[in-house]
Formats: structure tokens, sequence, C-alpha cells
């Protein structure tokens, strides 16, 4: 079960990391695409995706929580995410008195982003009863992929910038850059975990 949490985790921040980044820089073409029509003009468009990029901070950690909650439940242990949550509820609620004043609506956003962290620090710590998650093979899993997810965000978004394209075409050139990059840098930083998301991949298929 360590082994297999380990796992989980490394491939979600494997999945989540790049998708973050890459909604947090393309956040703009992203709603622009979506919601700009009629009276929903730029301006609208700017804090929408502001508040779309405080959201997508949180990502990897909400999916993580959820797996980290059906240990404990698997356990029959009710009570720990009773307290996770709780904790996450209160964070929430005092994140949102206090960054609403300094952020406005976005901070709600970011209010969110920030709770769901805590919950997971607070979630990987409790769950050390029952599983001892490996962290050095996590930490140095998501170094290496926020350091690829950087490059392969940040190379497109340059190029892409440098030609003039609309929305879609932007963002279809720099999917397809990116996950090229990505695919490439991952594969050099020998990251075991993009195997064993292929292997799941696979799998579905043939179902």
């Amino acid at each position: 079960l360590s082994n297999l949490m380990t796992k989980i985790i490394n491939i979600f921040a494997l999945i989540m990391i790049p998708v973050t980044l890459a909604c947090l820089i393309f956040s703009k073409n992203i709603v622009s695409i979506v919601y700009e029509r009629g009276v929903f003009d730029s301006n609208s468009v700017g804090v929408t995706a502001e508040v779309f990029g405080g959201y997508c901070i949180g990502l990897f950690f909400l999916a993580s929580n959820t797996v980290i909650n059906n240990v404990f439940y698997g356990y029959g242990d009710t009570k720990t995410p009773m307290y996770v949550n709780i904790t996450n509820l209160v964070v929430n609620i005092i994140g949102n008195i206090i960054l609403i004043y300094s952020f406005g609506v976005k901070g709600l956003a970011l209010s969110t982003s920030i709770a769901s962290i805590v919950a997971f620090v607070v979630g990987m710590c409790l769950l050390r009863k029952y599983v001892i998650i490996d962290t050095r093979r996590t930490c140095n899993t998501i170094i290496k992929v926020f350091g690829a997810s950087i490059v392969a965000c940040g190379v497109p978004a340059l190029v892409t910038n440098m030609i003039n394209l609309g929305n879609i075409m932007k963002l279809l050139l720099s999917g397809i850059l990116g996950i090229v990059i990505y695919s490439v840098l991952i594969k050099l930083l020998h990251v075991s975990e993009m195997a064993d998301l292929l292997a799941l991949i696979r799998k579905r298929i043939k179902k």
C-alpha cells in the first residue's frame, strides 16, 4: 500500500503540475475562448482568468486529498478525514476573510487552493499512522516534474507570443509543442512514473 500510494501521488504530480502551470500561463487565452462574447469583454476575461488561476493552484493537492481520505476509509477510520476536512473548511473561511480584502474575488479562489494545500500536509502527516509514503522519492519526482513543466510551458508561451496567432491556434500549437517538450524532458530525467502512467492508459484503452 505504501508503494502504491507513493506511485499514485507521483502520477498525480506528473499530470497535475504541468496542467496547473499551463492553466496559469494561458489562463486568459482559455477564458477568452470559452467566455469572451457579448457583454463578457476583455476586462471580464482578465478578472475571470485570475480567479481561474487561483483555483488551478490547488489541483494537485485536491486530487491527492481524495486518495488520502480513501486510505483512512479503507482502514475504517472515518474520524480522521472529518478532522482534515474541518481543518480545510476553517482555513478556507479564514483565508476568504483575509484574502478578499487584499486580492478581491481572486482571493476566494486562492484561499480554496491554500486550504487544499494545508489539508494535504495535515493528511499526509496523519496518514503515517497507517502508511509510510516514500517522501524522498515523491519530492524527487515533484522537483523533476516541476522543472520539466516550467520549460514545457514557458517555451511554447515564448514561441507563440512571437507569432501573430488567434487564441485557438495559440493554445493548439502551445499544447502540441508543450507535450512534446515535456515528454522528452521526463524521459531524459528518468521519471519512472511515466511508464506507470502509460501502462494505465494502455490498460484503459484495451478495456
